[in-house]
């Protein structure tokens, strides 16, 4: 699967520059999963894997999505310590108890299928982000476009 990476090219007087997006267009979307497992043997192809789905489920470029994946973390839940997780998305926009529902799906989907950390052991928090306190590129996402 090929993703835009949202920049176009351009060449002002033979000096290659990128154009950023519009900030409407830019939701800079952050997934960070703690989990109290070990990290896995292979961690890229789950972070890849991660990654898409955070861009497909957000409907933004993966080019300006960050997975954060935190292992080997001390997490209880309920008392005890069996496999848990803390997912935690960061965005600007595309957060509403809606989308919240697909996304809680479509993470627990993937950790219960690829970790086996059951449904009743992950939790989610969702934060929209307000563009002037995300920084990017040495700019605030509110001054781009």
């Amino acid at each position: 699967m090929t993703l835009s990476s949202g920049f176009e090219q351009h060449t002002p007087e033979s000096k290659l520059e990128k154009t950023p997006p519009k900030s409407n267009t830019l939701i800079m979307p952050l997934l960070r999963i703690l989990f109290n497992i070990p990290r896995p043997a292979a961690v890229e192809p789950l972070t890849k894997k991660l990654s898409a789905l955070t861009a497909e489920l957000l409907g933004k470029p993966e080019a300006v999505v960050m997975v954060v994946l935190q292992f080997d973390q001390v997490i209880t839940l309920g008392g005890a310590a069996g496999p848990a997780a803390l997912i935690q998305i960061n965005s600007i926009g595309k957060i509403s108890p809606e989308e919240n529902l697909k996304y809680t799906k479509g993470f627990i989907s993937v950790l219960g299928s690829d970790l086996h950390v059951p449904a009743d052991r992950i939790f989610l928090n969702f934060t929209d982000m307000e563009a002037s306190n995300w920084g990017w590129n040495n700019l605030l996402v509110s001054h781009l476009g």
